[in-house]
């Protein structure tokens, strides 16, 4: 039993300092306690940064109950941050894990933040942050056979694998969760969303696969980054059912990319069914970019998005440059113009532009300053020079079908 430990920083390039350990032999195994404060960094292969277990090799394992206050790095490759077990021949005893404060960091390879071995009835709360060296495409929990209660009132970034048992991983309102490539809860387990998950996490495009079934409550935020330039969009494939109230939010990249348009990407699916209980659309605002949350299945929730440089509302100087731009844009882009259409993407109305002609692109005429001084508003005028007369001459409209045209109404979606 080792209770109340303070631990001040050190470096172990061995093996990881921090053991508490019983060992039942032929009998039973005792209770594991562990409360940690202060730092723990190991670095070498293996070596687990807090290390706690209880093991019977015939009798009943112990309890392990593991307390940290504090931050732990285990830097090797195939290093957990914590390690807990609890196993016997005869029966195991149950694991708890409570980060109060602090970060736990696991090594890369089969490296995790967190690691449970066997036990019973297990849990764990984080108020902290759970992770690995490689963040999202590392692994931030992973559990095997016994029972898992998850509780993540802070971060978790990564993925996260709870074996086989009978689990749950419920993601408080205080909580995100930027999930990795996977989050195996086992078939019939449930995640219930009530604050951000992400799969990512914020700038990175990412598809999760989710073994289980997803809760979602209605102050639960799906966070989606939409890579505008590419028209990839995160995405989470749930094995199970979905039942969604709360808020889709988007977040855009590569702004300054955008491809003009109407687009469609889908963000979550679900092949056992998708209940949406007032699911609601949180999008940027944008003079020239409009989002809208399309149902085309029973199975799918599509982010749909129309990208127009045109929009209504514009002068004919102002549409021009709109269509000046939209019509580069359709061409691949060019470096000069991203500053300009990144502006206009994150630019809330359509008149009044506060934005200048890059170089390369129509400029400003004498008029066009004549025109902002009387009226304080900025009107952007396109013109080139071999024009007859060096008269503006406007560059012909692409066509932009409207983004209804691409939607589609919620054919066999269940309102709850």
């Amino acid at each position: 039993k080792i209770a109340n430990s303070v631990v001040k920083p050190y470096v172990d390039t061995e093996a990881g300092l921090s053991f508490a350990g019983s060992v039942g032999g032929a009998g039973t195994a005792g209770h594991v306690i562990v409360n940690h404060t202060g730092t723990i960094e190991t670095t070498g292969d293996g070596a687990h940064g807090l290390f706690a277990q209880s093991v019977a090799g015939q009798g009943t394992a112990g309890n392990v109950d593991i307390t940290l206050n504090g931050s732990i790095t285990a830097s090797g490759k195939d290093a957990d941050g914590i390690y807990a077990q609890s196993g016997g021949g005869s029966g195991n005893g149950n694991i708890t894990v409570t980060v109060d404060n602090g970060i736990v960091t696991g090594g890369s390879g089969t490296g995790a933040g967190v690691a449970i071995s066997s036990g019973a009835a297990n849990s764990l709360v984080n108020h902290g942050t759970i992770t690995s060296v490689p963040g999202v495409q590392g692994r931030a929990i992973i559990a095997d056979a016994g029972n898992e209660t998850i509780d993540n009132y802070g971060t978790v970034t990564g993925s996260v694998d709870l074996g086989t048992g009978a689990n749950s991983f419920h993601n408080e309102r205080a909580g995100t969760l930027n999930s990795g490539t996977t989050l195996s809860l086992g078939a019939g387990n449930v995640l219930t969303n009530e604050g951000t998950l992400s799969p990512g996490g914020s700038g990175t495009i990412l598809a999760t696969t989710l073994t289980g079934n997803l809760l979602q409550a209605s102050s639960g935020t799906y966070l989606v980054n939409v890579n505008l330039g590419t028209n990839e969009a995160d995405s989470t494939s749930v094995s199970g059912s979905a039942g969604l109230a709360g808020h889709v939010q988007v977040a855009n990249l590569n702004a300054g990319l955008a491809a003009p348009g109407d687009h469609r990407v889908t963000i979550l699916s679900s092949p056992g069914g998708i209940t949406s209980s007032g699911l609601s659309l949180l999008s940027p605002t944008s003079a020239v970019v409009q989002y809208q949350l399309l149902f085309p299945d029973p199975t799918s929730v599509v982010l749909g998005y129309g990208v127009h440089f045109s929009p209504p509302g514009l002068n004919g100087n102002q549409g021009a440059v709109g269509n000046y731009v939209s019509n580069v844009q359709s061409a691949g882009g060019f470096p000069g113009p991203g500053p300009l259409v990144g502006a206009l993407v994150g630019k809330p109305h359509a008149h009044r532009p506060a934005v200048s002609a890059p170089e390369g692109s129509p400029r400003r005429g004498r008029e066009d300053h004549e025109k902002e001084r009387g009226r304080g508003g900025a009107a952007l005028r396109p013109h080139h020079t071999d024009s007859p007369g060096g008269r503006a001459r406007r560059l012909p409209p692409p066509h932009h079908p409207p983004l209804g045209a691409v939607a589609e109404t919620t054919p066999g979606i269940e309102q709850g």
